[in-house]
Parts: structure tokens; C-alpha cells; sequence
């Protein structure tokens, strides 16, 4: 395991990025999440701020550790994406990845009062919820950006499809896992509203209490894919003065790739790839 180097970096020339100056300055990112271990020495400096929205820790809604470990994974994820972003850690979820539609509405009510720019939520249900639903619309007709993970309940029959909420919703961008070598991954859910794919397996993440490890999912291409938007949007608003959560939508499908042989259900519009948008910052 090598936290200091992830290969998705390499695959995804995260550093060529970074090298042209563009690391997520002045973009805010919102994790709904179980929180996040915020003394772990890799990542005490990594959070603007976080906030408290379950019964955990007495219900004291500013104390946002992380008691499982999910939203210190997905945070860590997002760090070596985006390092210089604003990151706000919302604790809707609680052990064991449980949680409940008040807290998550709550969280979301949060990240719009604090007018971020993308919000990550590796989180779902099987349920569809009305209010979620209509607080999403809410928030992406705000020009939020809300990426969620499709979900890792693949039945492998491909003519069925596998949904999760929110990811199920019109309004997200779903993202799918795959493989170090691009190819989709066996338990990444398939369904018509798949937006795209990246890397989900073997991921190298912190765990809380200053530990590392890895894991497999799409909670944890969701939060590449919130990072990327980071990278992509700060270079767009250098070139305009505001960017809608459509061309931002717009300007990330420009950086996938479809993979031949593999249905449109699998994979969206295909695998991220950020040879247009280096090219672009290159000239």
C-alpha cells in the first residue's frame, strides 16, 4: 500500500495538473459521510470545517469524528486530488455506514447554506426518498455539483439493472468503479443513469487513528470524480466568470473515454480520462 504515490494519481497524470498550478484553490468541496478523523496527521490540515448531524458523540453538532471510517477514506481520496480545495466534512452517516434521510437532508441543507461547489456523497439506499429527490433538484439547480456513488450490488446479469438512491436520481452524476485496468468493476451497479467510470478497486485510503489501508467501491471513484470537478472548474473560471453545473457536467463527459465492448449500463459515457483537459491547460 502506497498512500504517498496512489496509482490513480499516475493514471490519471494528477500531478501534470498540479504542476500547472491547479490544485482546487478556491473551490469548497462538501463529504457527507460518517465525518472524518480530523487528528489523523495526514489530514488535521485538510478540513476548512465540519459539522455534526447525527446522534453519535452526544449529538454535539460540532464534533464530526469519524467513528467508522468511510468519510476518512473518501476525504483522503479527495486530498491528493484536490489538495488546496476547501473541504467541509458533513457527519450524516454513522457507524457502520447507517443513517437516516433526516440527517442526510440536513447535510445537504448544510452544504447549500455554505454555497459550495461540489458535494460528494458516497452514500445509498435502495430506497427512493421524495425529499431527497426534491432537495437534490434544489441544490443542482443552485450550480452545485452533486457527485454520488452508483452503488456495489452488481447481480452480473446485464440485462437487468442494479439502483441505489441518490445515485439513481437525473439531477446527480453517478459514478461507477472499475479496475486498475479500466475495465468495469464486477460489483459496480449497472443501470441507464451510470454517468461515468474510474478507479475503484484497491484504493489506497487513510483510515482513522493514523492508520492506511485499501478498499474496493464506488465510494471511492465518487470522490475522484469531486476532485477532478475541483481541478476542472478552477482552470474554467479562470477562462470565464462563472461556470453553470451543466458546463461543468459538460466539460468533465469531454474527459471520458467508452470502452468498446462494454455496455453504455456498465459504464456511462465511459472512463475517465483527463488527456483533454491537460491538453487544455497546456497551451
Amino acid at each position: 500500500m502506497n498512500y504517498d504515490n496512489p496509482y490513480y494519481i499516475e493514471k490519471l497524470r494528477i500531478k501534470e495538473i498540479h504542476d500547472k498550478g491547479y490544485k482546487g484553490e478556491g473551490i469548497t468541496i462538501a463529504i457527507i459521510d460518517s465525518g472524518a478523523d480530523y487528528n489523523h496527521k495526514e489530514l488535521k490540515n485538510a478540513i476548512h470545517h465540519g459539522v455534526n448531524f447525527t446522534c453519535e458523540l452526544n449529538g454535539n453538532k460540532f464534533d464530526y469524528m469519524d467513528l467508522f471510517y468511510h468519510g476518512t477514506a473518501v476525504l483522503s481520496v479527495i486530498k491528493k486530488i484536490a489538495p488546496n480545495s476547501k473541504i467541509i466534512v458533513i457527519k450524516s452517516m454513522q457507524k457502520g455506514g447507517k443513517g437516516t434521510f433526516d440527517d442526510v437532508l440536513k447535510g445537504l441543507d448544510y452544504a447549500l447554506s455554505q454555497k459550495v461547489d461540489i458535494i460528494s456523497m458516497s452514500v445509498g439506499t435502495k430506497r427512493h426518498n421524495s425529499n431527497l429527490e426534491k432537495k437534490i433538484k434544489q441544490i443542482v439547480e443552485k450550480g452545485i455539483s452533486v457527485v454520488v456513488s452508483a452503488g456495489n450490488e452488481n447481480d452480473g446479469i446485464s440485462s437487468t439493472k442494479e439502483i441505489a438512491y441518490p445515485a439513481y436520481y437525473q439531477e446527480v452524476i453517478s459514478v461507477g468503479s472499475c479496475n486498475k485496468n479500466g475495465n468495469p468493476s464486477y460489483f459496480s451497479n449497472t443501470n441507464d443513469l451510470i454517468d461515468l467510470i474510474t478507479y475503484g478497486e484497491k484504493i489506497q485510503i487513510i483510515k482513522p487513528k493514523n492508520k492506511y489501508g485499501t478498499d474496493d467501491g464506488s465510494s471511492f471513484s465518487c470522490p475522484i470524480v469531486a476532485g477532478v470537478l475541483a481541478l476542472i472548474k478552477q482552470y474554467m473560471l479562470t477562462q470565464q466568470d462563472k461556470v453553470t453545473e451543466q458546463e461543468l457536467f459538460e466539460e468533465l463527459i469531454k474527459n471520458t473515454k467508452f470502452i468498446e465492448g462494454e455496455d453504455r449500463s456498465a459504464q456511462g459515457h465511459g472512463i475517465l480520462i483527463l488527456d483533454n483537459f491537460i491538453g487544455k491547460i497546456s497551451k
